[in-house]
């Protein structure tokens, strides 16, 4: 399997300038024994012009937002205008972004008062590959200065039975 993994990995355990939850820009694929990966997506640096990407084989995949190094993360420097105990207008997101062959997918959903109820609100996400392919992950944003968190994702590649 790993002869077959190929990592492109612009800017991996990289750039210092804030946001991780050590105060740090984490970016990294973690490899792990069972054949899965964690993906973390700082909300500094992996944006629109700096994805992180995992070639993967052929099958399907689940992705999962999990709690490893991040949570959720905050596209402004602070939450505003929540209308419930929970959502708001601005505030902590599990949405994030895969890229299939130029097709951009979009998962998560809305903006939660704590990274803790962003995580808890995220759902799995699936997709099929028809043939080893390069997939892209990211979370939408340009302006990276008033960012904070991000998001770990766990893709696992699904097995038939």
């Amino acid at each position: 399997m790993l002869s077959k993994l190929t990592l492109v990995i612009s800017s991996l355990f990289l750039i210092g300038c804030g946001g991780g939850d050590d105060g740090e820009t984490i970016a990294s694929i973690e490899d792990l024994e069972d054949g899965s990966y964690v993906i973390n997506l700082s909300a500094n640096s992996n944006g629109v012009d700096n994805p992180v990407h995992l070639t993967l084989e052929e099958g399907d995949y689940t992705i999962t937002p999990i709690t490893s190094h991040y949570s959720a993360w905050l596209a402004w420097s602070s939450i505003d205008n929540c209308y419930t105990d929970e959502l708001c207008i601005q505030g902590w997101s599990n949405q994030f972004q895969y890229v299939i062959d130029e097709n951009v997918n979009t998962a998560g959903e809305s903006q939660f008062k704590t990274p803790e109820l962003a995580l808890s609100n995220a759902t799995e996400t699936t997709f099929f590959l028809g043939s080893d392919t390069e997939v892209s992950f990211l979370l939408f944003d340009s302006i990276y200065d008033d960012n904070q968190g991000g998001m770990s994702l766990k893709i696992e590649k699904n097995t038939v039975e």
